[in-house]
């Protein structure tokens, strides 16, 4: 039996990636006048694998039509100081018209967080960041998500490899990360790799 190639899995990153976060356009029209009337310094607070990094990607092309100017700084738990230092360096060189997209908001400590909010209202820019929990900043939508949309999710990706066993093996995942997607896919991905359930070991 031939392993399964990684770029056969339907789970693989490059599938994942292409999904994109379910909201209505009324719903996002309705979060861009919030950020408006925050002055374009709020949050996306939610869960980890809920879609906020999916969301304020989805948000860019929003806020460029409002005409602001987009920039990005992302941190995840991996992020060392010197990373963090940079993302607070980075508020620090905004103007005002441009707006920093800032994923992975968790990450910087309390000293950190008010120091890039003191940063950006310096600058006269904006700042719309990703976070798991409550922040100095106004939240103008809490991501959330369920089992039977994560299991739509996993169901849409696999295709024909969908399964009882697969559906088996996302419904665990789901409950045992109490709602991350990511783990979902995760689980799903090795599932299929261990199972053959693609390529050439199918």
């Amino acid at each position: 039996m031939v392993a399964v190639k990684a770029d056969e899995n339907p789970f693989r990153a490059s599938a994942v990636a292409r999904l994109r976060y379910r909201m209505r356009p009324e719903v996002a029209d309705g979060v861009i006048a919030r950020l408006r009337a925050a002055s374009w310094r709020a949050c996306l607070r939610g869960p980890a694998g809920t879609g906020k990094t999916t969301l304020l990607e989805d948000l860019e092309p929003h806020l460029q039509a409002a005409g602001l100017e987009t920039r990005w700084v992302r941190l995840t738990l991996e992020s060392d100081g010197p990373a963090r230092a940079a993302a607070v360096a980075e508020a620090a060189a905004l103007s005002a018209g441009q707006c920093l997209l800032f994923d992975g908001g968790e990450v910087l400590g309390w000293l950190g967080w008010h120091a890039l909010i003191r940063q950006v209202r310096r600058s006269g820019g904006g700042l719309v960041a990703t976070t798991h929990r409550r922040c100095a900043l106004p939240a103008v939508f809490t991501t959330r998500t369920d089992e039977s949309l994560a299991l739509e999710l996993a169901r849409g990706l696999a295709g024909a490899h969908w399964s009882p066993d697969l559906e088996a093996t996302a419904r665990a995942a789901f409950r045992a990360s109490r709602g991350d997607v990511r783990e979902v896919f995760r689980a799903c991905y090795w599932h299929c790799a261990e199972k053959h359930l693609c390529g050439e070991g199918a």
